[in-house]
């Protein structure tokens, strides 16, 4: 199982999209800093979970990432971003990309 997760940087404000199959691992790597080629981005710490889909495997987790950082794909991420602003974090489980 892999996830397509969204986190926000509580200090900058900004939005990172991955994918991982630890969840838990990959937050806390982002938060320490490891396992990054933009090591000065990640080493800013603060790091929060808003939004993540599980994918069967890693070939739809990659092309669910791949949609929401192209151009129709971040107007649709912002709209669910802008969604949940209310809310902790969210959950939804792919199989075919989610109607946003």
């Amino acid at each position: 199982m892999y996830y397509i997760y969204i986190i926000r940087n509580q200090k900058t404000g900004e939005y990172y999209t991955g994918i991982t199959n630890n969840l838990r691992r990959r937050i806390r790597e982002h938060n320490q800093g490891k396992k990054s080629t933009k090591t000065t981005y990640y080493k800013r710490g603060g790091w929060k979970l808003v939004y993540y889909e599980v994918a069967n495997n890693r070939i739809a987790a990659r092309k669910r990432e791949k949609y929401l950082k192209s151009g129709r794909g971040r107007i649709k991420r912002e709209k669910l971003i802008e969604g949940l602003k209310n809310n902790d974090c969210a959950r939804s489980s792919v199989g075919r990309a989610p109607a946003f």
